[in-house]
């Protein structure tokens, strides 16, 4: 009886090391910087891995999106270093997107994460989904923001990143034709964490033509201005132009 269990236990072991070898080798997809890249998610492949080589300070965003309004995926990003270390993460910026921003510490390979929202063991989502890697355009005081607002339901919210020079009172103030479609605004303070605080929120915006906050931002801190349609329409898909000013 005990050589029995023991021929168990050796079996069981060297499933578990096959296992975790097969996981450990799993060949990672070379990403483009700011090129998009489609790939699934599936209870087969709970996570998909992505390589991409970067030096100390470089600015990085990571964004996903279910692929389609058939994907039935809450997806989730996260970057690790060399080391396997997380650096950032997100899984729940702003539905459909997930965003998340980080500072390479060291020049090396790092590695970006796609999984599902809850953990690739624990989630329960499955889908195909969009990620793009990029050195993100940074705004500050004297830009222009001229965004094109998409009608579609299932569009995901354009984001841009606001580096504040110095720290004190910065004004926005927001542009749009008032029309049977309009745009929210919202401004939060990244703080490398699941749900990013929110600052301000603007989306109440169906009469609004104009509309200006002053918000006091920290130098040293990333800001993410996220503009999205937030009307409904019945109508064809098409696309109307929104305007923020820094200042």
């Amino acid at each position: 009886m005990r050589k029995q269990y023991w021929f168990i236990l050796a079996g069981a072991l060297v499933m578990s090391v096959l296992s975790f070898g097969a996981a450990a080798a799993q060949d990672k997809v070379a990403l483009v910087l700011g090129e998009f890249v489609e790939g699934e998610i599936t209870e087969e492949v709970p996570e998909v891995f992505y390589s991409f080589t970067g030096k100390a300070g470089d600015l990085i965003t990571l964004e996903a999106v279910p692929g389609s309004e058939d994907s039935q995926l809450n997806p989730s990003v996260e970057l690790r270093n060399a080391d396997g270390e997380t650096i950032t993460q997100n899984e729940g910026f702003s539905y459909p997107l997930v965003f998340a921003i980080a500072e390479l510490p060291d020049d090396g390979d790092y590695t970006v994460v796609v999984s599902r929202s809850g953990g690739a063991q624990d989630g329960t989502t499955v889908g195909t989904y969009s990620l793009r890697v990029q050195e993100p355009e940074l705004f500050s005081a004297g830009s222009t923001i001229n965004a094109s607002i998409a009608t579609e339901f299932f569009a995901a919210p354009l984001v841009y990143v606001i580096d504040p020079a110095v720290s004190g009172p910065i004004e926005f103030t927001f542009t749009q034709e008032v029309s049977e479609n309009y745009a929210g605004m919202r401004i939060v303070k990244w703080v490398n964490e699941f749900y990013p605080e929110t600052v301000a929120n603007l989306d109440s915006t169906s009469r609004v033509s104009k509309g200006v906050l002053s918000l006091d931002l920290e130098a040293g801190n990333f800001y993410l201005l996220q503009l999205e349609n937030v009307s409904f329409s019945f109508n064809d898909v098409t696309e109307y132009p929104v305007t923020v000013e820094i200042k």
